[in-house]
């Protein structure tokens, strides 16, 4: 992929059209399996943490975690504390995929999985709605499980 369609498919995560943003995910998820081009643009995504739109977040956080193996300059450690801010955020499926997406960093990088642990502690399942309490509750202990191998 060229540098003009990842910046192009970045622009596109935070699409208000769910067809859009998932397209350009899913387009970024297989480039970021095969190299580095869109780990060139990780400042972009974590810029992207902050933005009013949750899947935007929800999808610059998973496209992080998928570069994590390519984070050789350290980007992540130095921004885990604006990465785990968009754990615990305020739509419960969005922390679902946040959460089940956690083990990817803790496996490349031991360094964090005590800080990733004690993130995924101080989420509390029962301020989501009543539904979704106990997946969220099982998401956290399998990430967990992971996070402390």
């Amino acid at each position: 992929m060229d540098n003009d369609t990842v910046i192009t498919n970045i622009s596109k995560l935070g699409s208000m059209s769910t067809a859009v943003g998932c397209e350009a995910m899913r387009q970024l998820e297989t480039e970021s399996s095969r190299g580095k081009d869109v780990y060139a643009h990780l400042d972009k995504l974590f810029k992207l943490l902050d933005d009013r739109n949750p899947y935007a977040r929800t999808r610059a956080f998973v496209l992080i975690a998928k570069n994590v193996s390519w984070d050789s300059r350290k980007k992540i450690d130095r921004n885990i504390d604006r990465l785990l801010k968009t754990v615990d955020g305020e739509q419960a499926a969005t922390v679902r995929q946040c959460i089940q997406t956690l083990p990817l960093i803790a496996a490349a990088k031991p360094v964090l999985r005590q800080r990733i642990a004690d993130a995924l502690r101080a989420i509390n399942p029962d301020k989501y709605p009543v539904r979704m309490r106990s997946i969220l509750a099982e998401d956290i202990k399998i990430a967990l499980a992971a996070a402390e191998k």
